[in-house]
């Protein structure tokens, strides 16, 4: 809601706000996961996102 707050507030849309969401709902993703029922890529894949994500905000956070 935050995220939509401040773009009809200011009109713009903040990196970092979105990239809590998106890790939000990765973390989400890997708490409910069955191994199990994934293939191994699958899985590989969503560290992938997961480190990527992790290394966008770090990177937002690091320029202010």
């Amino acid at each position: 809601m935050e995220t939509v707050e401040m773009y009809f507030k200011k009109n713009v849309i903040h990196a970092e706000i979105v990239l809590l969401v998106a890790v939000i709902a990765v973390a989400r993703k890997v708490i409910l996961l069955d191994l199990e029922k994934y293939d191994p890529l699958a899985i590989v894949g969503l560290g992938g996102i997961i480190v990527a994500l992790g290394t966008c905000y770090y990177l937002i956070k690091r320029s202010h």
